[in-house]
């Protein structure tokens, strides 16, 4: 009888020991809902010891309730006799998935139910990021095609406006209808270069820039932008502050950044902080340095493992839930009323961080107020890194200047944009081969090579593309001088296997082009070629 009796608790500790050992939390409760047994990662989880939890009520030790949970899993199991699985989320915003598994005696009757439970809040939270991520990368994707269509319909609109504006004299009564014309062209185009923004295709102008000094050059007009209601407060670190090689100091932040962007970020969220609070209240600007390990990417979903600066940014106002909260960053999702806004504004700001290799995370609660955290990567002071530096040409050549006798290949499959750019260039003495895609410009380049002084090559063409058309045309003539032109910005050329428009490789012209910007570019190209 003794040895049997040692026998089972040899078993019992050996069947505890392995259930101590899984990662899972176990617990066994009675038919009155009490707690009987838990292992080692259940005590864990609740923070309490196991003599604790014995006899307790899992609902008010865990959920603080004074009732079970709705749905409770042991209770339903208690009921039907089937194991049961559920997902529940706890007071302090974990994710528990519970398995149920009932205990019957020989009669069938369940006289205990014992609970499984995994914590899966960094799973959810990765689950969460990775479809947020590819929602946004869809979205991104689609906005930067309907950029580059609507670019090519702003060229013709903004072009023949322009050649218009040129040959009307400047007391032409119908002149101020072409103005107009032209400035809500100009609107359209800001709009198209907002969506290339969000959709992280608008090249960047990249330099060193001090994160703290930009905040104070832009806090003048930060406080007109929130009006006088609303009191802004700036907090970064004094000038005798630790350097930034301190874990967690203050000192200069300095990141890579394109410096008009940055300053759009902080203009749209001090916006967005000016309309959550109506009545006034308070606007924080707050700077710092965080580092990001591989523990906080595991847990957040994001952060490449490095050091980075932050830039806080918290209002007092209405807050919001946590529907909205997911959605705020996707484009023209708005809750303000109609005529108020475009939804635009967040979505720019989430495109700009992207583009600079940086997160951006929103905290808020109804009535709490909100609070955007951006975060940015530290670049090392005089690194070495190249920085962009793109400059156009000289805009004070007089009409005159901008005018020749060359012959010009133009490629273009768009036929509007095509005879626009024929136009414009006829008009100012030039000649004009046109071509409709890229196999024709091949065909026209081959048949009058030793007079074309230039070729003007739209990227994205049928049957041949600008690309594969400007490698033959190489292939035939190295010293060609060759003019690219997209709907798409720089980056998206430089990413191509034909030269780095920052580097001087590639020259380039975005649409929508007006006709004195075409008008420099050619003769710039072929001036080069007379000063060699």
């Amino acid at each position: 009888m003794q040895n049997n009796s040692d026998e089972f608790e040899k078993l019992s500790q050996q069947l505890a020991d392995i259930l101590n050992a899984v990662s899972d939390s176990v617990i066994m409760h009675t038919s009155a809902l009490r707690m009987m047994w838990a292992n080692q990662s259940a005590v864990d989880s609740f923070g309490t010891e196991i003599s604790d939890m014995t006899g307790q009520y899992c609902y008010n030790l865990w959920h603080n309730r004074s009732a079970p949970c709705e749905p409770c899993p042991v209770l339903k199991s208690f009921k039907t006799g089937e194991p049961e699985n559920v997902q529940i989320s706890t007071p302090k915003g974990m994710i528990w998935d519970l398995k149920t598994i009932p205990v019957k005696d020989k009669q069938g009757k369940v006289i205990n139910v014992i609970e499984i439970g995994r914590d899966i809040t960094k799973h959810r939270k990765l689950e969460d990021q990775l479809r947020h991520s590819q929602k946004m990368e869809a979205i991104g994707t689609l906005t930067g095609g309907i950029a580059h269509d609507f670019n090519n319909i702003l060229t013709a609109i903004m072009g023949y406006t322009g050649i218009l504006q040129m040959k009307m004299g400047r007391d032409d009564p119908l002149r101020i209808n072409l103005d107009q014309i032209l400035a809500s062209s100009e609107r359209a185009a800001t709009l198209v270069r907002s969506l290339l923004t969000f959709s992280r295709k608008q090249a960047s102008n990249l330099e060193q820039v001090d994160l703290n000094e930009l905040i104070k050059r832009v806090e003048r007009l930060l406080s007109r932008i929130i009006g006088e209601d609303i009191e802004l407060r700036v907090i970064t670190p004094p000038p005798s502050a630790p350097p930034l090689n301190l874990r967690g100091g203050w000192g200069e932040l300095i990141v890579v950044a394109d410096t008009l962007h940055i300053e759009q970020v902080l203009m749209n969220l001090a916006a967005n902080a000016r309309d959550a609070m109506p009545d006034g209240g308070l606007l924080n600007i707050e700077t710092g340095l965080v580092e990001f390990d591989e523990e906080y990417e595991k847990i957040h979903g994001y952060g490449k493992p490095g050091m980075y600066a932050l830039i806080a940014v918290t209002d007092g106002g209405c807050g919001m839930d946590e529907e909205t909260r997911l959605r705020i960053f996707e484009p023209f999702f708005t809750t303000k009323e109609a005529g108020r806004g475009t939804g635009l504004g967040l979505s720019i700001v989430y495109g700009i961080i992207k583009q600079h290799n940086g997160y951006i995370n929103c905290y808020s609660e109804p009535g709490k107020g909100t609070t955007f955290k951006v975060y940015l990567p530290i670049a090392a002071v005089n690194s070495g890194m190249r920085i962009a530096d793109i400059s156009g040409s000289d805009a004070s050549r007089t009409k005159s200047a901008l005018a020749g006798t060359e012959t010009v290949l133009v490629a273009e499959d768009e036929e509007v944009v095509r005879k626009l750019v024929k136009e414009i260039l006829e008009e100012f003495g030039y000649q004009v081969i046109e071509a409709v895609d890229g196999e024709d410009a091949i065909n026209k380049f081959m048949d009058n090579k030793d007079g074309i002084g230039v070729v003007f090559l739209d990227m994205i063409m049928p049957k041949m593309s600008g690309e594969e058309a400007c490698e033959i045309i190489k292939k035939i003539k190295p010293e060609m001088k060759v003019l690219f032109s997209s709907g798409y910005p720089e980056d998206f050329l430089s990413r191509r296997s034909i030269g780095d428009v920052s580097k001087g490789e590639l020259n380039f012209i975005i649409k929508p082009v007006s006709p004195t910007e075409l008008l420099k570019k050619v003769r710039g190209l072929l001036d080069t070629d007379r000063k060699q």
